[in-house]
């Protein structure tokens, strides 16, 4: 059930995580219950009412699960950067102790909990830093005893010896002072000398293949065997160690308590990746996925061998209240509790222990299959626009699947050819045709419900990275690695029928391209772009792409980030409609986010950024945004992912107040894909390994779409909004200080040769904000000034007509042509004639190259109100100040792009200054020669400057900064 209070809650999750014990069984005879590892989040399933429940709080992916015998108590452990250990009540699923960083580098692939559950025991993660890992001890005795306490600390902890990286670790049940673990090729069995000692000593056995006069392979998990002496480790050629006491044959220097491998056995033709006992079976599970079970000799008593499910990862038996499980042979008839079995490929069966004795014609494995993933190695997702289904794209098997997410089944499939690498697909609008691309270059069109395939066209030798379908199915643009635009058509041919064929190919960008999409202008008008990494935004010749081989033209192309501007694209989309009342209610906007966590809204049309907002910061830049209406409250949103970990949702209209916004921690890695069901009430994403998250949509958790972007009009709205920006500011005394400025900002623009009082409106004027901001301590570029303006007119032109009850310089509001670009494109047309086929820049047919025209048109300066009060201003600081302070980092990149050298990183003082005088937004010499007398204090200051200088240099010497 949907959790009211959250924007985004997570519903259900697809797939299992491929970690060592990977599944628990809960079930016992009053619930069947299984936990399983999923990313970071452990995952119960119930099998009877069929609803999954989320243990949620770690960051990074769970690397281990363990449980008490009698299932009282769940723990699980991730590893990497901020590491938890948490155990948890599984009957409430609620965490009982959070421990944080439990080792340096966290928990590797293993913990291990006594028979008792008295005593933990942890591997560590190898330390990046040092290289050491840990085994350590856990006394659980407080836990019990007072679970408020939150001191608890191991109580023995040994570094292990390098060479090989232990992954397993198991009690012996007979003896829990005794443990054993294994790495790949080597085994170690620890002993703590007494409860609760900080001493563990350990004696790793050797094992040579000449020893047995066979190759053993890589050691893979490991298991003590009740009642005897005996401890066995599996391996991937399928065979079993045997580990038992030397008795009298001890060597020198050992005892003879101390264990020596006594034969190797095959069990399974292929890796065995589960081994443990229950009862007086040795129990198996391997990639030849069937599961066996053996006596202490090691003779086979029991088998399951159709499960038909893939390769078993882990088995995992049910228990009976306080009793350790048990299980016998009698009279030839396998008595043992039912158990559990996850798979390598995603699936997670029940079977029936009883099946082996009687079988059923109708499953003769006994298995139930509980849940499936999709697949497994699922490289990207798309929504039907119609129904809730996914399509899924499986590029390491070459599959594509349709998916019901109502019914969580598969609709239909299809295998793909072997060289078919595919890598992105998208949708018709009307869901009637699917489009894959592919690694290889092709373009595949297949339909869209049975996924039989249209054609194949091939017309690049670039692999393919992203697809784009326009809204009336007519058109499908691609673009290649190259920064290539590809351009298919549902054309005639010959006059008979149509067919898709390729319209034209167009070099657009010399970096990635991170945007590609069709979209409809408020006039219903379809339009094409692109957006490249290297900060250019085209537009295409969608009305001269029907005339015959008329080929793929470049309509516009346009710098999204002035010369001098900060951030680089990341994504974009184009914006969702503004509200009926804005000025800027008939503008195409698009929405381009950047890697300086800042969202620009961009008109095309006026060749302009009309607004820079704010962005959320809680993760990486972002990647991907998709607009969607909700179907709850009817207003549009936008949801969001980053590269790694985080998805969210954002309110529209922007104003970049982080409480607009949200984010969530969807996956530990990457955010392979992101698609939102045709309904907006769900949101899909895809991590790595396959695994799908499927969360609900509530947009009312992140309340109401802000009415207006500023307070140009009413006092007391200005005094409401007043709080909220200075809230966002941070720091009193930066706010404090920023009062301070803004009132000697109003005196500053009184006639200062009057006698009366002063007129004192609680505005300044718009020419005095840059001087603000760098009284603020942010230093805006020519190209930041320009932004800012733009975004102060765009604010105005968003105040509803009966409170714009402000002046602008040379055009009223309410005597405004219809948009803010038409306004700007009739001034330009009256001094040019032709204002918007004068700016468009064509195809160098030779070169192959498009260059942009240098005029920049200047939107902000019609409409510009004549003043701002103070929360405008918060609002304007908020959104433009940068996220990251200057940092020496960043001075060092600057060096680096200015051409110093790689390895030592050192600029020639002169040649800096020539530098500093011809790129960019120049200063002028005497710009220049000034602002070095500021900063060293010296009449000539070239004569004080390095002769040599590196970044650190200049930060410390010249700007005065501390290193």
């Amino acid at each position: 059930m949907a959790d009211e209070t959250q924007a985004l809650s997570l519903q259900w999750v697809y797939g299992l995580s491929n970690v060592p014990c990977n599944i628990i069984n809960l079930s016992d005879e009053h619930n069947d219950r299984v936990v399983y590892a999923a990313a970071h989040t452990a995952v119960i399933y119930d099998k009877r009412t069929r609803k999954q429940t989320f243990l949620q709080g770690h960051c990074s992916a769970v690397t281990c699960l363990a449980a008490s015998e009698d299932r009282s108590l769940l723990v699980s452990a991730d590893a990497g950067k901020d590491s938890l250990l948490v155990f948890w009540d599984p009957a409430t699923g609620q965490p009982t102790r959070t421990l944080q960083r439990p080792h340096a580098a966290g928990v590797a692939a293993a913990v291990a909990l006594s028979p008792d559950a008295s005593q933990m025991a942890t591997l560590s993660a190898v330390d990046s830093s040092s290289g050491v890992q840990e085994l350590s001890l856990w006394d659980l005795r407080p836990l019990t005893a007072s679970p408020g306490n939150s001191s608890l600390q191991p109580s023995a902890t040994t570094p292990i010896p390098a060479g090989d990286v232990q992954s397993r670790i198991c009690y012996n049940p007979d003896d829990p002072s005794e443990l054993l673990t294994n790495g790949k090729r080597r085994a170690y069995f620890w002993r703590s000398q007494l409860p609760g000692s900080s001493l563990i000593s350990y004696y790793s056995p050797p094992l040579r293949s000449g020893d047995f006069h066979q190759d053993v392979g890589d050691f893979v998990a490991s298991v003590f065997v009740p009642g005897t002496t005996q401890a066995l480790t599996s391996t991937a050629d399928g065979d079993v160690v045997v580990w038992d006491e030397q008795g009298m044959s001890a060597q020198m220097g050992t005892r003879a308590t101390d264990r020596r491998a006594i034969k190797v056995m095959q069990l399974h033709g292929a890796a065995i990746h589960h081994l443990s006992c229950i009862g007086g079976f040795v129990v198996t599970g391997a990639a030849d996925g069937l599961v066996r079970f053996f006596d202490s000799m090691l003779r086979m008593c029991a088998w399951f061998e159709e499960l038909d499910a893939g390769p078993v990862g882990c088995v995992s038996f049910a228990t009976k209240g306080q009793q350790r499980p048990q299980a016998v042979m009698q009279m030839h008839r396998l008595a043992a509790p039912d158990f559990m079995v996850s798979t390598l490929t995603g699936k997670l069966l029940s079977v029936s222990s009883e099946s082996f004795n009687s079988s059923d014609p109708d499953n003769p494995s006994g298995a139930e299959l509980l849940l499936e993933a999709p697949a497994c190695s699922i490289t990207d997702i798309a929504a039907h626009p119609l129904r809730p289904e996914l399509l899924l794209l499986d590029a390491d098997s070459g599959q594509l699947l349709r998916w019901d997410l109502a019914s969580r089944q598969c609709l239909a499939q299809r295998q793909l050819g072997q060289d078919v690498k595919a890598a992105r697909l998208a949708l018709a609008r009307d869901g009637g045709f699917v489009v894959l691309v592919c690694a290889g270059g092709q373009l595949l069109v297949l339909k869209g419900d049975t996924l039989e395939e249209v054609v194949v066209l091939k017309n690049t030798r670039q692999p393919i990275t992203r697809v784009s379908v326009s809204s009336s199915g007519r058109y499908i643009a691609a673009a290649d690695g190259s920064g290539q635009v590809l351009l298919y058509g549902f054309l005639p041919y010959k006059g008979t029928f149509l067919k898709w064929d390729l319209v034209g190919k167009f070099r657009a960008h010399h970096k990635e391209v991170v945007g590609l999409h069709f979209g409809e202008a408020p006039s219903g008008q379809t339009r094409l772009f692109s957006l490249g990494a290297d900060r250019r935004l085209l537009e295409y010749n969608l009305a001269a792409a029907d005339a015959a081989n008329a080929g793929l033209r470049a309509l516009a192309v346009l710098d999204v980030v002035a010369p001098g501007g900060a951030g680089t694209p990341c994504s974009m989309c184009f914006a969702p409609p503004m509200p009926y009342y804005s000025h800027a209610s008939m503008d195409t906007l698009l929405l381009v986010a950047d890697d300086a966590f800042k969202i620009k809204a961009y008109n095309p049309d006026a060749k302009a950024a009309s607004a820079t907002y704010l962005g959320p910061t809680f993760g990486g830049p972002i990647t991907k945004l998709l607009p969607f209406r909700s179907v709850t409250d009817g207003g549009a949103w936008l949801a969001y992912s980053t590269a790694e970990q985080v998805v969210g949702l954002i309110v529209w209209p922007l104003d970049g107040d982080p409480q607009h916004s949200m984010g969530v921690i969807a996956h530990p890695g990457e955010v392979k894909g992101l698609a939102l069901s045709f309904d907006g009430r769900k949101l899909v994403t895809l991590g790595e390994h396959g695994i799908l998250n499927v969360w609900d949509v509530n947009t009312a958790a992140l309340g109401p779409p802000p009415s207006r972007q500023a307070s140009f009009g009413s006092s007391s709205a200005a005094a409401a909004a007043a709080s909220k920006w200075a809230h966002l500011v941070g720091e009193p005394a930066l706010l404090e200080e920023l009062r301070d400025y803004f009132c000697y900002a109003q005196l500053l623009a009184q006639p200062q040769d009057t006698a009366g009082a002063y007129d004192i409106t609680g505005r300044v004027p718009v020419s005095l904000l840059p001087d603000l901001m760098r009284a603020a301590g942010h230093y805006p570029s020519n190209a930041d000034i320009d932004s800012l303006m733009a975004h102060v007119a765009f604010l105005a032109a968003m105040v509803p007509d009966d409170e714009a009850a402000i002046s602008s310089s040379g055009v009223k509001p309410e005597a405004q042509p219809g948009s803010v670009a038409a306004a700007a494109g009739s001034q330009a047309g009256s001094q040019t004639g032709s204002a918007s086929t004068s700016r468009l820049k064509q195809a160098d047919a030779a070169a192959g190259q498009v260059q942009q025209q240098q005029d920049v048109q200047k939107s902000w300066q019609v409409a510009m109100p004549d003043g701002i009060d103070f929360d405008t201003f918060l609002c304007l600081f908020v959104n433009h100040r940068p996220v990251a302070e200057v940092s020496l980092q960043l001075i060092e990149q600057a060096f680096s792009t200015l051409g110093a050298g790689t390895a030592a990183g050192v600029l020639s003082s002169h040649r800096l200054l020539e530098l500093l005088q011809q790129g960019g937004e120049a200063m002028s010499q005497e710009e220049l020669l000034q602002a070095l007398q500021i900063l060293t204090g010296a009449e000539q200051p070239e004569d004080t400057l390095p002769e040599y200088m590196d970044a650190r240099t200049f930060t410390a010497e010249v700007l005065g900064f501390a290193g």
